[in-house]
Order: structure tokens, then sequence, then C-alpha cells
């Protein structure tokens, strides 16, 4: 009997360890799902309107000499140029000789101005003591005043040639890349003629001709959207002129760019401008909405649980779109993952 029973015995322990092992694993948590979120946010929402646009330089000028002569020198194309460096360079030769002329007739002058000045010291003692005549010093101080005056125009002109020979050195008013050469070395330029184009790449800005009806809705400081088929960014309205041209009835839009811009100058993108009145509304990312089955939902994180939040969505701005629902801004929203969420599933959240 012993046999038969310690047999009984080892099925039974079996079947218990089956059922215990079983029962753990029914009782085992799922792991949470990893997820990536952002935040719903109160933002100005409207209608938006897609207009071409270019990137610009703030600062993109065609310099030219302010007096004749010919070019001894020209910076090559691609050449960064800094603030006050010369782009190009005239023959000086002549303005200098003129410059050490005026400097000769200047000191000519002095020496003799100097001699007037003490002569009429001399005079005016002698008519004091009544040894000379009033005329006679009169006279004298008549030359002298009309050497001083002379001296004092030699002076000017030296300084009208000594302004011509240093604008023999065309300088950069701002700090950019020559990218064209007008004129080359050898060539004579005139009064105005532009030499180089110099354009200042670090400082960008995007240009655009916008409809007239969305001017009442633009405004300085505003944050607007900018693209193209690659890239995307978000910034702010420096100035938007409040003149409409009255053929094409468009109005001129500046927006800022970044100190390294992510297009080159001259590159075409297009800026969405409102054209309605803009709401304060909660958005949130398009990335959190769910489109299943005709429903639209995202989920909101409950501590490390995923809350599903039934949504109407509304105006779109770039990558944000306008919801309403159970949410308030600050909410934390899934952005990614939330395709395999489930109600009050376990999440993780990543670092996005």
């Amino acid at each position: 009997m012993i046999g038969p029973q310690r047999g009984l015995m080892t099925v039974i322990g079996a079947l218990l360890l089956a059922m215990s092992t079983v029962s753990a694993g029914a009782q085992a948590p799922e792991p949470p799902v990893a997820v990536e979120v952002s935040t719903a946010q109160e933002r100005d929402m409207g209608q938006l309107q897609w207009i071409p646009a270019t990137v610009v330089s703030r600062h993109d000028a065609r310099l030219a000499a302010e007096i004749p002569g010919r070019l001894e020198w020209v910076a090559e194309v691609g050449d960064r140029i800094a603030t006050g460096q010369p782009v190009a360079r005239l023959d000086d030769h002549l303005l200098s000789l003129q410059v050490q002329q005026d400097d000769v007739k200047i000191r000519r002058l002095e020496v003799n101005l100097d001699y007037l000045t003490r002569e009429a010291e001399r005079l005016q003692s002698l008519t004091e003591q009544q040894i000379t005549a009033r005329n006679q010093f009169d006279a004298l101080e008549i030359r002298r005043q009309t050497a001083l005056q002379d001296l004092a125009e030699a002076k000017i002109v030296r300084q009208q040639n000594q302004h011509r020979l240093e604008a023999c050195r065309l300088l950069a008013p701002f700090a950019g890349q020559v990218v064209e050469r007008l004129l080359q070395p050898g060539e004579y330029t005139n009064t105005g003629l532009p030499i180089v184009r110099l354009v200042d790449v670090e400082h960008a800005e995007v240009r655009a001709r916008a409809p007239l009806e969305v001017a009442p809705h633009v405004q300085p400081g505003q944050t607007v959207t900018i693209k193209d088929d690659q890239r995307q960014l978000e910034s702010r309205v420096r100035t938007a002129v409040p003149v409409g041209d009255e053929r094409s009835r468009l109005f001129e839009v500046r927006v800022e760019l970044p100190r390294q811009p992510p297009w080159i100058i001259g590159a075409a993108v297009r800026l969405a401008l409102p054209n309605t009145e803009s709401r304060r509304a909660i958005a949130v990312p398009r990335d959190a909405l769910v489109l299943r089955q005709g429903e639209t939902y995202l989920y909101v994180l409950d501590g490390d649980r995923a809350r599903r939040v039934d949504v109407q969505v509304g105006v779109g701005q770039g990558s944000w779109i306008e919801v309403a629902g159970s949410l308030v801004a600050g909410d934390r929203v899934v952005i990614r993952g939330a395709e395999r969420l489930q109600e009050g599933q376990r999440v993780m959240v990543g670092d996005g």
C-alpha cells in the first residue's frame, strides 16, 4: 500500500505546483508601454493662408565709389569682408600729390599770416604812440584778415582732397560676402557706378507680398510658420508695412529668421498668415490625435496611466491643432505610441 500512496501523493503535488504556476502567471502585471509626450497649450488659433515668400538678406547693397578713377583692386567673389574693410581700391596717386601740394600751400600761408600778425602788432603800438598814421595800420590789418581767410580756405580744400583720397578705398558698411563683381581691376569707374555687390549672409529674413485681406490680422511680434518641402520652423513677424500696392493689392510682410537660417539667401519658402480673427483655444500637436473608425481621440496621462479623451478638432496652425474635449492647458498628451494604448494602461515616458 505504501507504493500506491506515494505515487498518488506525487501526482497531487505536481497538480498543485502547476496550478500555482498558472495562478502566478495570471497575476503578473503587464509591462508599461513606452510613449513620448507633449503638453497641451492655450494658443491663439485662426484660419491660415499660405503665401509664397523669399529668403532675403537684411543688408544687400551694390557698393559704388564716391569719385571717378581707375580701379587697382577689387575683392574676389566669395570673399568675406568685415565692417570697415575695403572691398575695392582706386588709383590714388594724383590725389596724394594734391594733398601734399595743399600742405605746402598751408605752410606758406601760415608763414605769411605770422609775418602780418607781427607787423600789425608793431604798427598798432606805433599808432597808439601817434608815430604812424592810423590808415597804415588799417591797411595792414585788412591784409592780415585776408591772409587769415586764405589760410582757412586752403585748409578746407585740403580736407576735401583728403576726403577724396580716403574715398579711393571703398569700405564695407556692414559685414558680408562679395557675391558679384560688377567691375574688374583696371576698369574706369564713375561716381555712383556700382563696383561690387555685398550681401550679409548671416542676418536673413523672409519677405512676402500678402493679400490685403490678411492685413488686419498680421501684427509685428506675431508668431507665424515658415516652411518648404523639407523644413519647417516658427518665427516672429518683424514688420508688416501698412501700405498696399494699388495694382497688385498686396502689402509687404517681413519675418525674422535665426542667426544661421536653414535656407540660403534667395530660397523660395511659404509663409502661413492668419486670414481670420484669432481666438484663444486649447491646442495639441497633430501627432497626438488618433483617428480610428470615424472617432477622433487622444490619450492624457494621469500619473503613469493613460486616459482616453474624445475630442473635436478645429483649425490648425503648423504642427498644432485646436481641440475641444476634457482636457486643459498643461495636460500631458501622448504624441508617440498612442496607437498601442488602451484605457487605463500603464505607460513609461521616453526622452522624445
